[in-house]
Protein backbone atom coordinates (compact mmCIF):
# COMPACT_ATOMS: atom_id res chain seq x y z
CA UNK A 1 0.00 0.00 0.00
CA UNK A 2 2.98 2.37 0.65
CA UNK A 3 4.33 1.44 -2.71
CA UNK A 4 1.28 2.47 -4.36
CA UNK A 5 0.27 6.01 -2.21
CA UNK A 6 4.08 6.77 -2.92
CA UNK A 7 3.87 5.98 -6.77
CA UNK A 8 0.51 8.15 -7.04
CA UNK A 9 1.87 11.16 -5.45
CA UNK A 10 4.79 11.09 -7.65
CA UNK A 11 2.89 10.77 -10.76
CA UNK A 12 0.57 13.53 -9.77
CA UNK A 13 3.83 15.86 -8.99
CA UNK A 14 4.61 14.57 -12.28
CA UNK A 15 1.81 16.12 -13.99
CA UNK A 16 2.06 19.39 -12.30
CA UNK A 17 4.99 20.03 -13.23
CA UNK A 18 4.01 19.30 -17.06
CA UNK A 19 0.60 20.60 -17.59
CA UNK A 20 -0.42 23.79 -17.05
CA UNK A 21 -4.26 24.97 -16.93
CA UNK A 22 -6.24 28.13 -18.11
CA UNK A 23 -9.52 29.28 -18.88
CA UNK A 24 -11.15 29.36 -22.54
CA UNK A 25 -12.23 32.94 -23.20
CA UNK A 26 -15.24 32.34 -25.12
CA UNK A 27 -16.56 29.48 -23.38
CA UNK A 28 -15.23 30.13 -20.01
CA UNK A 29 -14.62 26.61 -19.52
CA UNK A 30 -11.39 25.51 -18.38
CA UNK A 31 -8.74 23.61 -20.23
CA UNK A 32 -5.47 21.70 -20.06
CA UNK A 33 -1.98 22.23 -21.40
CA UNK A 34 0.77 20.02 -21.89
CA UNK A 35 4.13 22.18 -21.21
CA UNK A 36 6.48 19.14 -23.01
CA UNK A 37 4.46 17.70 -25.97
CA UNK A 38 2.35 21.43 -26.57
CA UNK A 39 -1.14 19.63 -26.66
CA UNK A 40 -4.07 21.29 -25.07
CA UNK A 41 -7.28 19.13 -23.87
CA UNK A 42 -10.35 19.85 -22.58
CA UNK A 43 -10.06 16.61 -20.07
CA UNK A 44 -8.24 16.76 -17.09
CA UNK A 45 -5.38 14.72 -17.17
CA UNK A 46 -6.20 10.71 -15.92
CA UNK A 47 -3.66 10.64 -13.04
CA UNK A 48 -5.21 13.47 -11.31
CA UNK A 49 -8.35 12.22 -10.13
CA UNK A 50 -10.66 14.13 -8.46
CA UNK A 51 -7.58 16.97 -7.74
CA UNK A 52 -7.28 20.12 -9.70
CA UNK A 53 -3.70 21.41 -10.89
CA UNK A 54 -3.89 24.22 -8.39
CA UNK A 55 -4.56 22.01 -5.30
CA UNK A 56 -1.31 21.39 -3.32
CA UNK A 57 -0.56 17.79 -2.78
CA UNK A 58 -2.19 17.86 1.56
CA UNK A 59 0.76 17.01 4.06
CA UNK A 60 -0.63 14.93 7.06
CA UNK A 61 1.19 15.06 9.88
CA UNK A 62 2.65 11.85 11.11
CA UNK A 63 1.17 10.23 13.93
CA UNK A 64 3.51 8.40 16.49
Amino acid sequence: MYRARKAMKLIRKLIRENYKTAIDPKSGKRYYYNKRTKETSWVKPRGLGSQNLEDEEKKTPRFR
